[in-house]
């Protein structure tokens, strides 16, 4: 077994994997068998504190000692021997739910040690500039806090307790945003000292848990406090928070981070505020950072920019680009609703938007608005194709246009899609002999 000295890392303002480890355990699947009469350790690791002068490095020896040595191995000993299974009336019999309820007050223990491990590394980092390198070991904090609430999450818990998991969400983000604030309040000019470094980490997490509770107000709200404060003068031409400390160096955020960051932006500006232009900045920013190692953060993206490019700038998406990333699994109904699109058939366009499977998966990825708005690209598509296939003639007879009606028509061009008028009288479409479809498509 191997002994760590917690007060190595405060010495030298450093951390590592054996520090994160310290602070945190694993989760869900991940999480260790541990029972009451076992011993303390995680990867034979035995964590000691040496200097006491300290109370607050104090107070967070033994909040996390507390927390590993007699919470946690009292919440899986209890968690092993309890049936989580409901019957089909979701009765519990008396015995098993006075198990639950034990179970649920040791779960309590848990979330309260981590918030406490939170507020005291804030208190820490509040207190003296120079522990900035406690940023990424809070995020961990953090991030382990949402991992614990969202794992350990069984309907039984439900039925024996008003608690509900929301109201543990509600927690954990109060929690998260008070290190965001943190981050965001610092006005220290010194980059080492500047705790700054962690808004983009802490952003993120709450940005995950917003997406997940369908909460695109608080998304909103977020993004505001970010655009009027969280913008960083060490952060790239993009305006991407940059930088993390770690012994009195600056190192480069994780491009997953960054990435993520972008995603989640594109996601509200494009689905949630109509912003589409701002939206395929942030996903083309998202693209180009994503390692091509990291296919389904590709596949995330894509769906949110393909639908994006071909609204705004009737962009398609080529064959040798989806090759390139070796993306097979991008739906089959993307490929069916973009050859729709290109050739015009926007009847049977809207009848395969609005199928009950495509409409639940588009709903589902939060792109059905914008696969319907797309509606008008199909039918500009099918008047050029019927256009060219009579030898681009200036009068179109309506006949012709057997997929477009003239409401529809008539909204084309006021929206500026395409350059002409109906003549009534004539029962035809009269076109700009020079540019009768100023909005061009190209491929992506």
């Amino acid at each position: 077994m191997e002994q760590v000295n917690i007060d190595y890392y405060f010495e030298n303002k450093k951390w590592d994997d054996k520090f994160i480890k310290f602070l945190t355990f694993p989760t869900g699947n991940k999480i260790k068998n541990i029972g009451k009469n076992d011993n303390p350790k995680q990867d034979n690791l035995i964590f000691v504190l040496n200097q006491i002068k300290d109370t607050r490095i104090l107070e967070l020896y033994n909040v996390t000692m507390e927390l590993k040595n007699i919470h946690l191995p009292e919440y899986n000993s209890k968690k092993h021997k309890i049936n989580f299974t409901l019957d089909t009336k979701n009765a519990i019999k008396a015995k098993q739910k006075k198990k639950i309820t034990e179970l649920l007050s040791l779960k309590e223990k848990l979330i309260e040690s981590l918030e406490n491990q939170i507020r005291v590394l804030i208190r820490l980092m509040e207190r003296d500039d120079t522990m900035t390198w406690l940023v990424y070991p809070l995020y961990n904090v953090s991030k382990l806090l949402y991992s614990f609430i969202e794992s350990e999450n069984y309907p039984v818990f439900e039925v024996v307790s008003d608690s509900k998991q929301n109201n543990l969400m509600e927690r954990c983000i109060r929690n998260i945003h008070k290190c965001l604030t943190m981050c965001l309040n610092d006005r220290n000019p010194n980059d080492i000292e500047n705790k700054r470094c962690g808004i983009l980490y802490f952003i993120n997490l709450e940005f995950k848990i917003y997406k997940q509770l369908h909460n695109k107000d608080m998304i909103k709200n977020l993004i505001k406090v970010y655009e009027s404060r969280g913008r960083l003068n060490n952060g790239n031409s993009n305006n991407t928070p940059g930088m993390l400390v770690q012994d009195n160096v600056k190192y480069p955020i994780g491009k997953s981070q960054i990435v993520q960051f972008h995603y989640y932006m594109g996601l509200y500006y494009g689905y949630y505020s109509n912003d589409h232009m701002k939206s395929i900045k942030h996903l083309d920013i998202a693209l180009s950072e994503c390692s091509i190692r990291y296919k389904s953060q590709i596949k995330s993206i894509l769906k949110l920019l393909i639908p994006l490019k071909l609204l705004v700038q009737g962009l398609l998406i080529r064959q040798d680009y989806i090759k390139r990333f070796d993306i097979s699994g991008v739906p089959t109904y993307y490929h069916n609703l973009i050859k729709l699109i290109t050739t015009g058939q926007a009847k049977q366009y809207l009848s395969s938007v609005n199928d009950l499977e495509v409409q639940t998966v588009l709903l589902k990825d939060e792109t059905y608005i914008i696969w319907q708005l797309l509606l008008h690209r199909v039918q500009i598509n099918h008047i050029r194709y019927q256009w060219n296939r009579l030898g681009q003639k200036s009068i179109l007879p309506l006949s012709e246009i057997t997929e477009v009606g003239e409401c529809q028509i008539s909204n084309l061009i006021f929206l500026g899609h395409i350059r002409g008028y109906i003549s009534h009288s004539h029962q035809c479409l009269v076109l700009s002999k020079t540019s009768p479809f100023p909005s061009k498509q190209s491929s992506l």
